[in-house]
């Protein structure tokens, strides 16, 4: 079947990335070069602490290759990874999944969509502790940008790299000080890029109105790890999921399926001219694949917990909720199959969403979006109830000693 979307292969900002490179060519060559003197003016400038006025840390660019997760579609856990990385300590794949506190929501395809910045505070630090690694927090509202600025950088000079709480979860890993308008070092989502501190507080800091937007962790390293029960963090990411089904508006988390209702509207309107974000994988600028996966995932998530518990009250209702699911993950394939072509054709970044012209096809379409709708609704019900029986059970155990990482 002809696919009813065609995508252009490329990126803007790749291309927006090269010209700030020509641009700097020059100096950053003298940069690199002149780093291990920079080094020396920390410790012997006329200024007790004075910082050197260059500064990149060692081993950031080789974390690039190292990085198994796809940056367009998971910035803040390709950034914790990368850090991972850097600090030579195990990156756990099933904390991307387990920390997300909406998995089923509709994945950000358009270029307009942007993260919470309360949400996206929470899940950075939640994925840093689950990985084990050291950090201590720098909250804008605290600090001038002159002060944060310095913070930042006196990191930076210590090896230690700053994660900011910014669209595409920024590492700030080098700066310049040698110019009036100092220069940054930036890591957004793999594209490294020079940004001068005139541009950095608008870009990185007050990117959103929401107060929790351009905090910064300055990342020390890889600290002590306790195990936890799988079993307890599968339930406590269930209790999670249960709850984003009504949002959580205090931890900026949406009604998930409002924003599968949003996508239908969107496949419903005639002729409608959205613009996408310009994808890594030009196999699924829609999400619908991404979308899947996070389904199969839970299913296995709820597969594994019925199989462990010998509660019926919550071995019944995980089951149920795993049938329905499998709809769920059917329905999203034949979707795919019929926006995308077998296999998957190039679409345009900007173009109609959908054909109106093929009416029987675009029909077909907004059905599935409904049976999608109403196989989760049915899931999440059990779920709820499986979770429900698990509280009630758990509040009347002892309670279980937390294990604590040292900082």
């Amino acid at each position: 079947m002809t696919p009813l979307l065609t995508i252009h292969k490329g990126r803007a900002c790749v291309v927006a990335t090269c010209l700030v490179a020509i641009m700097f060519t020059g100096v950053v060559a003298v940069s690199f070069g002149q780093r291990t003197d920079s080094r020396r003016a920390g410790t012997t400038g006329s200024v007790p602490g004075a910082l050197p006025p260059f500064f990149l840390i060692d081993g950031w660019e080789t974390t690039a290759v190292q990085a198994e997760h796809t940056s367009a579609q998971e910035p803040l856990s390709y950034a914790v990874e990368r850090l991972c990385r850097l600090y030579h300590t195990q990156f756990d794949p099933k904390s991307i999944m387990r920390e997300n506190r909406s998995p089923l929501e509709w994945p950000d395809v358009f270029g307009h969509d942007l993260p919470n910045a309360t949400r996206q505070r929470i899940e950075l630090r939640a994925l840093l502790d689950a990985n084990g690694l050291v950090y201590r927090e720098l909250i804008p509202l605290d600090l001038t940008a002159r002060a944060l600025a310095d913070s930042i950088a006196a990191s930076i000079a210590s090896d230690h790299p700053a994660l900011l709480n910014a669209a595409d979860a920024p590492v700030v890993y080098g700066y310049d000080r040698r110019e009036l308008d100092q220069w940054w070092w930036f890591d957004l989502a793999g594209a490294p890029e020079i940004v001068l501190e005139s541009e950095r507080k608008v870009r990185f800091t007050v990117w959103s109105d929401d107060p929790a937007a351009g905090v910064a962790w300055i990342v020390t390293g890889a600290g002590d790890f306790y195990p936890r029960n799988p079993d307890s963090l599968d339930w406590t990411f269930l209790g999670r999921l249960n709850a984003s089904v009504q949002g959580l508006a205090e931890e900026g988390i949406e009604a998930y399926p409002l924003t599968l209702r949003r996508f239908r509207d969107m496949l419903a309107a005639t002729d409608s001219m959205l613009s996408l974000k310009s994808p890594e994988a030009i196999d699924d600028p829609l999400g619908i694949l991404r979308a899947r996966a996070a389904r199969n995932s839970l299913v296995n998530i709820l597969q594994g917990v019925a199989s462990r518990s010998r509660d019926s009250g919550q071995s019944e209702p995980m089951r149920l909720a795993e049938y329905h699911m499998h709809g769920a993950i059917a329905t999203l394939s034949e979707l795919a199959s019929l926006l995308y072509g077998t296999p998957p054709k190039v679409i345009a970044i900007e173009t109609p969403l959908m054909n109106s012209s093929n009416l029987q096809v675009k029909t077909r379409v907004l059905q599935l979006m409904t049976d999608l709708l109403k196989s989760e609704k049915l899931a999440m019900e059990s779920l709820s109830s499986a979770v429900a029986t698990h509280e009630k059970v758990r509040e009347t155990r002892p309670p279980e000693r937390p294990n604590r990482r040292r900082r």
